[in-house]
């Protein structure tokens, strides 16, 4: 299994040949939470509390 993080994701990947296999859960970040996604981005299976001291992500970008 190859953790590949990209894009504010954590996906999980059973192979490293194009197309990635696509059939594991994967974590997004959000606003005050990560996101826990199905395979294949079916359906959202929850949210976890982004831990103490990791201030929100922003969704503005500044520069």
């Amino acid at each position: 299994m190859l953790p590949i993080p990209s894009h504010g994701c954590l996906n999980f990947h059973r192979n490293t040949d194009f197309l990635w296999s696509n059939d594991l859960p994967r974590t997004a970040s959000g606003q005050e939470a990560y996101l826990v996604y199905a395979a294949h981005c079916a359906e959202l299976l929850g949210e976890v509390a982004t831990p103490p001291g990791r201030p929100p992500r922003s969704s503005s970008h500044t520069s």
